[in-house]
């Protein structure tokens, strides 16, 4: 997904990521904290929050990447 967004950032320079879940895999979580702090000008990480604050972040963003297989929000996604 930060791949992505930069990507898109060439076109669309106001671009950001927020980034939503919770760490179940420390060495995982490890690299997506750097990953995002070398890109902490336009990527933001939320992590543990309420269903409540996911709402909240999802509904003050335009468009969504969705990146998990087996995700619980309610969120369609093709296979």
């Amino acid at each position: 997904m930060i791949d992505i967004v930069a990507a898109v950032r060439a076109e669309r320079p106001a671009s950001e990521l927020h980034l939503i879940g919770t760490p179940d895999d420390a060495a995982y979580s490890a690299h997506i904290r750097r990953r995002v702090g070398d890109n902490s000008a336009w990527a933001f990480l939320h992590e543990n929050v309420s269903r409540e604050e996911l709402a909240s972040v999802v509904s003050r963003h335009r468009y969504g990447i969705h990146g998990m297989a087996e995700e619980h929000f309610g969120m369609g996604s093709p296979r």
